[in-house]
């Protein structure tokens, strides 16, 4: 049914680790990433219409007569350099902030009330391992997602340093 959704994202993740070997991982984001999803999606199922930024949701995707709602959320944790070269602050690290936001976009795809929506899901890509000592991590706050009250299906990719799980919501 939907695995040019599914091939895309696997796809849009390869390409995203990849980018981020060149550019240094700290340099990817969420855009980034929906937008190679996007292309992925198009490679696969050429006649899909894609609009990004669509109403409040970051992607609508039609394809086969359906309506699918994308939220997308890529947690990298950045480093910023300062002018003479020293490490500076953190940005991005894993946390309730984090986990709030995500948990903020489920429940809005949950009680979306736009119609026809065939589908909603949410594509969450993070950093698997971090170079910030913290008592938190991506892994803590996301790795155990499975099927429960909003969450209908969850189908996890991994990368070698980036994981990605697709959740279908309810």
């Amino acid at each position: 049914m939907d695995d040019w959704l599914s091939s895309g994202i696997q796809c849009g993740l390869a390409r995203l680790e990849t980018h981020g070997t060149h550019i240094g991982l700290g340099n990817v984001d969420e855009f980034t990433f929906r937008a190679f999803v996007m292309v992925a999606i198009k490679d696969r199922c050429p006649d899909a219409a894609l609009q990004s930024e669509w109403h409040k949701y970051d992607l609508l995707a039609q394809a086969d007569g359906e309506n699918h709602l994308v939220e997308f959320k890529c947690y990298i944790q950045r480093r910023s350099m300062r002018l003479d070269g020293q490490p500076g602050g953190w940005k991005g690290g894993a946390g309730p902030k984090n986990e709030g936001e995500f948990r903020r976009n489920i429940r809005k795809l949950h009680e979306c009330s736009i119609s026809p929506i065939h589908a909603r899901h949410i594509v969450l890509c993070y950093e698997r391992r971090s170079a910030r000592p913290s008592h938190y991590s991506f892994d803590q706050s996301y790795a155990s997602m499975q099927p429960g009250e909003m969450i209908e299906r969850v189908q996890w990719f991994e990368g070698e340093s980036l994981r990605c799980a697709w959740m279908t919501v309810r």
